[in-house]
């Protein structure tokens, strides 16, 4: 069994990649938020919504693999999404987008305790310009929101140094991930067949 960490700056594409894993049969860990549900938002498919109470006592149950505060919210990964994940994949394989410090917290954690599955992860970079044409392509973000993700993008690129592990990929060719991915012989396995000519593009 194997779960897949997708880390990189803002407009790499790690939420297009995590679609296609599951396209090819992996499935997605799905994660818990203290954040106010949205409009359209299903509770156990897009986030398992918790109240603060609730998450607090997960904490001390000591139930997540990683948990961060974000815009005022929290966030964290717990083990029985990551193994639910793993048992429905194909091929036991499953897939989940975080930040930096959620993939090393995740990997530390495996590597610390007895669980039955690898984790690997993937760093997908790509030149900056390029990330800033995405960001201000991608709409529904203020000139704020985008200035505030372009600042960051030096330290995010800067992450790739996390994952010159030989468990771990850097994705460098963002416009043909899924053809990198099958070059380099690593990742999905038979998720995705190596003698297949449809490879999605971001």
């Amino acid at each position: 069994m194997t779960l897949y960490v997708l880390v990189g700056p803002s407009g790499a594409g790690k939420t297009t990649l995590q679609k296609m894993f599951e396209q090819y049969g992996a499935s997605g860990v799905t994660s818990s938020t203290t954040r106010t549900m949205r409009e359209g938002e299903i509770d156990g498919k897009d986030y398992h919504f918790l109240s603060n109470e609730e998450f607090d006592a997960k904490i001390l149950a000591g139930d997540f693999l990683e948990h961060v505060q974000f815009g005022g919210n929290r966030y964290g990964v717990d083990e029985a999404s990551v193994i639910s994940a793993l048992v429905k994949g194909k091929n036991n394989v499953a897939v989940i987008v975080t930040e930096i410090e959620g993939f090393l917290e995740i990997k530390e954690y495996v590597k610390n305790n007895d669980y039955p599955f690898d984790v690997k992860g993937i760093f997908i970079d790509a030149p900056k310009d390029v990330l800033i044409e995405r960001l201000h392509k991608r709409g529904g973000m203020s000139e704020e929101t985008i200035a505030s993700r372009v600042a960051l993008l030096d330290q995010e690129l800067a992450n790739k140094k996390y994952f010159e592990g030989e468990d771990d990929i850097i994705l460098s060719h963002p416009h043909l991930v899924v053809m990198d991915v099958c070059a380099k012989g690593q990742v999905l396995g038979e998720l995705i067949r190596p003698s297949s000519h449809e490879y999605p593009t971001l």
